[in-house]
């Protein structure tokens, strides 16, 4: 939330009800990184979302295949699989 606000917050809030979100990285304005390469805090995320909650990568186009690798196996840490 660029720092405006607080993931933890507004997940608390609506996590239970979302039908989908999107998953990128990010180091303060630069975002749409490889999940893993960035500082967004995961776990915060995936313990405040439902498990049937689609999720897509929204990476940039000058991430690396190696990057998209490494960032899956990232995911896996949080019982993510392709």
């Amino acid at each position: 939330v660029l720092g405006l606000g607080s993931h933890r917050l507004w997940l608390d809030r609506v996590g239970h009800c979302m039908a989908g979100i999107h998953i990128h990285d990010a180091t303060f304005i630069h975002d749409h990184k490889a999940p893993g390469n960035g500082e967004i805090d995961f776990e915060v995320i995936f313990n405040r979302i439902r498990p049937d909650c689609i999720k897509v990568l929204e990476l940039s186009s000058q991430v690396s295949r190696d990057e998209v690798i490494s960032g899956i196996n990232f995911l896996r840490r949080f019982g993510l699989t392709p």
